[in-house]
C-alpha cells in the first residue's frame, strides 16, 4: 500500500489538482479547466487552499481530494464539502480519512452537502448517523425557441410576483466577480 500524507492543499497543487478533476472526477467540469473559477471557489487563505487532499509521498500524486467552501473566517466555521473522491489507491478508507483530517481541523459547528451521490457518499452519511434528506427543487425557465438541457412539455412561463427581488443576466465570470459580493 502506498504511503499516503493528508494534508491540506496549497497554491502550487492548483495545477495537479486540476488535472485530478479532468482525470478521476469529470473532463469536463469547471475546476478542471478554469484557473479562475478554481480559484475564485477553493482558493482559501494566502497558504492553502479550501481542499485537503492524499498525496502519495513516492510519487506526489494525488491519491483522494475534498474541497470545502466556508461559509465563515471564524474558528468553527460552518462549510459544505464538495468534490470528494477517493482515486483508486488501495486505501479504500482514504476518502473517510480525509473527511475526517478535514472535520479535525475545521472543527466546523456545521456542515452541509447538496448534491450527495447516493451511491456513494450518502450510504457513508448515514452511517455515520448524519441527518439526510432530500431538498424540494423549483425553477423558472427562460423564454427561449431552443432548450439544450430540458425537454419542456409545456412551456408557460409563470410572471414574477413584485416581491423586491431583481433577476439579472450575469454571462461570464468576469461580471459575476464585479456584480457579486461573497462576503455578505
Amino acid at each position: 500500500m502506498p504511503d499516503i500524507v493528508i494534508r491540506f492543499a496549497d497554491y502550487s497543487d492548483v495545477d495537479k489538482l486540476m488535472e485530478a478533476i479532468s482525470d478521476h472526477w469529470d473532463e469536463s467540469h469547471i475546476l478542471a479547466h478554469n484557473r479562475d473559477f478554481f480559484l475564485y471557489l477553493l482558493g482559501g487563505n494566502d497558504r492553502q487552499l479550501n481542499m485537503v487532499i492524499g498525496e502519495d509521498q513516492n510519487t506526489k500524486e494525488i491519491a483522494g481530494f475534498l474541497g470545502y467552501i466556508k461559509y465563515s473566517k471564524n474558528d468553527c466555521c460552518d462549510f459544505s464539502p464538495i468534490l470528494w473522491k477517493n482515486v483508486n489507491n488501495g486505501d479504500s478508507f482514504l476518502g473517510l480519512k480525509i473527511m475526517f483530517f478535514l472535520i479535525k481541523n475545521i472543527k466546523p459547528r456545521l456542515f452541509f452537502c447538496i448534491g450527495v451521490n447516493p451511491n456513494t457518499a450518502l450510504p457513508i452519511y448515514k452511517q455515520l448517523k448524519y441527518h439526510v434528506g432530500q431538498l424540494e427543487h423549483y425553477y423558472r425557465i427562460s423564454d427561449k425557441d431552443d432548450y439544450k438541457i430540458a425537454r419542456i412539455i409545456d412551456k408557460r412561463i409563470l410572471q414574477i410576483k413584485d416581491s423586491g427581488w431583481h433577476i439579472q443576466l450575469i454571462p461570464d465570470f468576469d461580471i459575476f466577480k464585479t456584480n457579486i459580493n461573497d462576503s455578505i
